[in-house]
C-alpha cells in the first residue's frame, strides 16, 4: 500500500512538471538556445562595423536581448523566449539590409568585372566564378522580401566569398603565346625564344603577386590551354612516336580521327611543357623564384583542333591564330 502511494505521488509530480512545461511552452534549454542565437546575431551586426549599429532597430534589438536575459533569470521562460525572438527578428532585418546594401552591391560590381575580363572565353578560369556570384545575387533577392530567412553563417560566408572573388578577378592576367614563336614547327619542346618570352611573363606574374599576397597563405594558379591547327602527321615520325608513347588503347588508325587525336596530344604536350618550365623556374633559386609561403598550382589542357574563343568557322586549316597557347594566371587566398 505504501509503495502504491509513493508510486502515485511520483506519477502526480511528473504530471505536474509536464503540465508546467506545457503551459510555459518552452524548456529552459530551448529558451537558453534562443537567447544565445539572438545574442550571436546581435553581436554579428556589431562585428560587421556597419552604420546600422547606430540605428534605432539595433538599439531596440539590444534592449529586447537584455529583457530576455532578465526574464529568463526570473524564470519567465515564455516571456524570455518572446523577447529573444523580437531581438532576433530585428537583427535579421538589419542583416538582410546589409546583405543587399553591401554584399549584393559588391557582387554586382565584380560580376561586371568578370564579364569584362573573361570576355566570354570558356578557357578563362574567371568563368568558374560567375555561378557563385549569381547565387549571391539570387539570395539577396530572397532575403530582401523575406528578412526572417536570412542566416548568419550565409551572410558571413558570402561576404568572404565575394571579397575573395574580387581579389581573384583583379589579380587575373591572361596572355596568348604563338606556338610558331614558342615552339619549332612540329615540336612540343620550348624553343629558346619561347623560354625567354615565358621568363618575361614570370617576372610580370611575380610583380603582380606582391599586390595580392596574404599572411594566411597565397596560391598562384596558372591555367594553360593549348590549341593546334588541322595539319596532318606523317606516319613513322619521331613526333608521332612521342605523342603516342604509352597509349595502348584509343589510338585511331583512320583519318581524320587519327589526325584529331594527335593534334589534341600535341596541344596538351605543349601546354604541359610551358607549365613545367614555369614551375621549374619558380622553384629554383633565381630571380624568378616564388616567394616564401606561396604555393603554385598548374592546370594544363589541350584543345587540339578546336577553334579558340574569338574565331569562328570556317577557318583555314593552318591559320596561325589557331596555333596558340593561352596562359591564365590568378591568385587565391584561403
Amino acid at each position: 500500500m505504501q509503495k502504491s502511494c509513493r508510486g502515485l505521488l511520483f506519477f502526480l509530480i511528473m504530471c505536474l512538471l509536464s503540465a508546467c512545461a506545457f503551459l510555459s511552452g518552452f524548456t529552459a534549454e530551448e529558451v537558453r538556445k534562443r537567447i544565445d542565437e539572438a545574442r550571436e546575431y546581435h553581436n554579428a551586426v556589431k562585428g560587421l562595423k556597419t552604420d546600422e549599429i547606430q540605428s534605432a532597430e539595433y538599439q531596440q534589438a539590444g534592449a529586447f536581448l537584455a529583457e530576455a536575459e532578465s526574464r529568463f533569470r526570473m524564470g519567465r521562460r515564455k516571456a524570455a523566449a518572446a523577447s529573444a525572438e523580437k531581438s532576433l527578428a530585428l537583427s535579421r532585418k538589419i542583416l538582410s539590409r546589409y546583405y543587399n546594401d553591401n554584399i549584393a552591391r559588391l557582387a554586382r560590381k565584380v560580376r561586371s568585372e568578370l564579364e569584362i575580363k573573361s570576355q566570354g572565353d570558356p578557357d578563362s578560369p574567371l568563368t568558374d566564378y560567375i555561378p557563385r556570384v549569381e547565387g549571391i545575387l539570387s539570395y539577396a533577392q530572397k532575403v530582401s522580401g523575406e528578412p526572417h530567412i536570412v542566416r548568419l553563417e550565409k551572410v558571413l560566408s558570402d561576404l568572404e566569398d565575394v571579397l575573395q572573388i574580387t581579389r581573384t578577378v583583379r589579380s587575373n592576367q591572361s596572355r596568348t603565346l604563338s606556338s610558331d614563336i614558342s615552339f619549332r614547327a612540329g615540336e612540343y619542346r620550348l624553343s629558346e625564344q619561347g623560354k625567354k618570352t615565358i621568363q618575361m611573363m614570370i617576372g610580370d606574374m611575380l610583380e603582380n603577386l606582391k599586390n595580392f599576397m596574404n599572411e594566411k597563405g597565397t596560391t598562384l594558379n596558372i591555367r594553360i590551354v593549348g590549341y593546334t591547327d588541322q595539319l596532318n602527321f606523317g606516319r613513322g615520325t619521331g613526333l608521332v612516336a612521342d605523342l603516342t608513347e604509352g597509349v595502348k588503347e584509343g589510338m585511331p588508325g583512320q583519318e581524320p580521327a587519327r589526325r584529331i587525336f594527335l593534334n589534341q596530344r600535341l596541344s596538351l604536350f605543349r601546354a604541359e611543357n610551358i607549365g613545367n618550365y614555369i614551375r621549374e623556374q619558380m622553384e629554383k633559386n633565381g630571380p624568378e623564384k616564388l616567394p616564401e609561403g606561396v604555393n603554385i598550382r598548374v592546370d594544363t589542357m589541350g584543345r587540339g583542333e578546336q577553334l579558340p574563343s574569338g574565331l569562328s568557322s570556317p577557318y583555314p586549316v593552318s591559320d596561325t591564330r589557331r596555333r596558340i597557347c593561352k596562359i591564365h594566371v590568378y591568385i587565391t587566398n584561403p
